[in-house]
């Protein structure tokens, strides 16, 4: 699958690079945007066949979305929204607990406050970067 695509694939990685590291940003932010970008194309997140962004934990220790670890970031929000709804979709329809809020892991393992608060956070960011009709909030809030 790589070898009849590498061409491309290695001139956008490079045009990628060159274009981030000619901004005026600040090379400490650059790295940290660049490091969390690279998760969003690794085993650590993925999509399955029937269309769901899910993402782990780097070591696998937190399966599916778990709400307290990708509460810490909002890259996804700010770069993939189309993403970073399908994820907040997830949280307050797919798997949302009537008694508890925003569960952790896919439904499949508890509660954390940070968690279901940073969910919040994240409707009110994609809100403002993708949703300006407010679609999104009406299905999720």
């Amino acid at each position: 699958k790589f070898l009849p695509r590498a061409e491309n694939l290695v001139s956008t990685t490079r045009l990628y690079v060159k274009t981030m590291y000619s901004s005026s940003i600040p090379w400490e932010f650059l790295e940290s945007a660049a490091g969390r970008l690279a998760c969003m194309r690794s085993p650590t997140m993925f999509w399955t066949k029937d269309g769901l962004v899910l993402g782990n934990e780097g070591n696998n220790c937190c399966p599916l979305n778990c709400t307290h670890v990708y509460g810490y970031t909002t890259l996804l929000e700010r770069l993939y929204p189309e993403l970073a709804k399908d994820m907040l979709y997830s949280n307050f329809i797919r798997n949302f607990d009537k008694q508890k809020g925003c569960s952790m892991r896919f439904g499949q393992g508890g509660f954390a406050i940070d968690g279901s608060l940073a969910c919040v956070i994240k409707v009110f960011l994609v809100v403002q970067q993708a949703d300006s009709n407010l679609e999104f909030l009406r299905q999720v809030w």
